[in-house]
């Protein structure tokens, strides 16, 4: 037969060291926070025994409010009594309560604090805060009849999130989309931004690279390449192609230092005995060569026909042009106070170091071009592989300027060269004043540029327009300080 727990016993000393004035009682949603009194009708053992079960079967003595409050950990998950573990540290943080308590009589090898198989811990409950639940803060129940067995645990559950069942408002739920999409808008700006930072410093690194192999061609060949392998009304039987030869549609600078940029396998693609146009030198001009492309532009194909309908005329559009000096295309004076100031690159002749008289620390070797993307002959613009033009760079207009380009035969459909270029006329014998090709880039704000020294500058759309020739000309003997550009 059960033996009731009596006033004078442990339990009551315990519920006397640790009395409080209220009382509050919290329980898990497997364990079971258990309140207990003292007064005139004791509990008896199996009573409280079954009272602190994890089948939530605790309960009052008769007219009494809970003064203490422990748990049971029979058959209840690991998890749970970290819940008590955190309730317990919060309400005593010292930990005095369990020190105290003396162990189960009927369990000697029990752990402190009223429990069963020495897993409980008790502990009374906080005078003058609510007993938080988990690592929330509960609210407290208000203290009921004999009635009641059972309080379930009001608030917040186990790491401080929401209760079974609950759910988010569509309140909450639009106020969550609201800040991410303010977090995004802040953040993809940035992310842009970075991006085009390491895309501009590529290009940089391009160009230095081109830049070098000019030099090492220099120090083999005494010269810089030829800027076109020939000139306006040139015309050579020996270098027939499907065309009679025309000295538009032959070598320029850039097939000549492949063995410079370490390609030297697709410079002996090329046939140099005849034009670049030609068949012979298909294969060749359809090849990419990663070097000559920006990465905010790229290179482009144009002409690029299905196998069973090949078209001869197919080549790849790159995004590095040389400096043709201040006058455009002609390399003429436009007038007698615009005159011609000499260019590193020209015609049918290479130019050696000596002979660019301004410094090579003060003469632009190389700049950026933009390539149309259009599937058709898209014009000159861009087509640095044959000498129409679109080999080049001059300083007609500055960097990225909204006066179009003037070029020979046809302008690009690609609508990033809207109201951006015009045709002048059909160069054969010779080269409108007016054709030119100004530094373009996709890069904000301005072009990159390499100086004949191996250097590479930014520069700014703003540039003024003096500075700028003043920078293309290799002979014009002009003084420009470097806080100019």
């Amino acid at each position: 037969m059960d033996q009731p727990v009596q006033n004078g016993s442990w339990l009551a000393k315990a519920e006397a060291k640790h009395r409080r004035t209220d009382g509050r009682i919290c329980t898990p949603s497997a364990g079971l926070l258990f309140g207990v009194a003292s007064g005139q009708a004791p509990l008896s053992r199996a009573a409280a025994q079954d009272g602190l079960s994890s089948q939530g079967k605790g309960r009052f003595s008769p007219g009494e409010a809970p003064q203490m409050a422990c748990y049971a950990g029979r058959s209840v998950p690991s998890g749970e009594r970290e819940i008590l573990d955190c309730c317990f540290r919060r309400n005593d943080p010292g930990g005095q309560a369990v020190r105290h308590f003396p162990p189960h009589p009927a369990e000697p090898n029990g752990s402190a604090g009223l429990s069963h198989q020495g897993r409980g811990v008790l502990f009374p409950p906080h005078p003058a805060k609510p007993l938080p639940c988990g690592r929330g803060w509960g609210r407290p129940l208000p203290q009921r009849g004999e009635a009641d067995r059972t309080a379930a645990c009001v608030g917040r559950t186990r790491g401080g999130g929401r209760g079974r069942g609950s759910a988010f408002t569509l309140v909450e739920l639009l106020v969550v989309i609201a800040i991410i999409g303010i977090l995004i808008a802040l953040l993809l700006p940035a992310v842009q931004a970075a991006r085009e930072a390491a895309r501009r410093a590529q290009c940089v690194n391009n160009l230095k690279q081109i830049a070098l192999a000019m030099h090492t061609y220099h120090d083999s060949r005494r010269a810089l390449p030829f800027g076109a392998i020939r000139g306006p009304g040139s015309v050579d039987p020996s270098r027939q192609d499907v065309t009679t030869g025309r000295w538009y549609d032959d070598f320029t600078w850039l097939s000549q230092i492949g063995p410079q940029i370490e390609q030297l396998a697709w410079y002996n693609l090329f046939n140099f005995k005849v034009t670049v146009s030609h068949p012979a030198n298909y294969e060749a001009r359809k090849t990419k060569i990663e070097l000559f492309g920006c990465p905010s532009d790229g290179i482009a194909e144009n002409e690029f026909y299905p196998p069973n309908n090949p078209q001869l005329w197919a080549r790849v559009r790159t995004n590095y042009v040389v400096n043709w000096g201040n006058t455009g295309y002609s390399q003429k004076d436009q007038n007698s106070t615009w005159r011609f100031g000499g260019a590193p690159f020209t015609f049918a002749r290479s130019i050696k170091f000596d002979h660019i008289t301004d410094g090579l620390s003060r003469t632009l070797m190389l700049s950026e071009t933009l390539t149309p993307k259009g599937a058709d002959w898209e014009g000159p613009l861009g087509e640095t592989i044959i000498a129409t033009g679109g080999q080049t760079f001059d300083s007609y207009v500055t960097p990225n300027s909204e006066v179009p380009d003037a070029v020979n035969r046809r302008c690009p459909v690609d609508i990033r060269f809207m109201n951006r270029c015009i045709v002048v006329a059909d160069i054969t014998n010779d080269i409108p004043l007016n054709h030119h090709c100004a530094a373009r880039s996709n890069h904000p704000g301005g072009v990159n540029a390499a100086f004949c020294d191996g250097s590479v500058t930014f520069f700014s759309n703003n540039i003024d327009l003096q500075v700028w020739r003043a920078l293309t000309t290799s002979q014009g003997g002009e003084t420009i300080g470097t806080g100019e550009y």
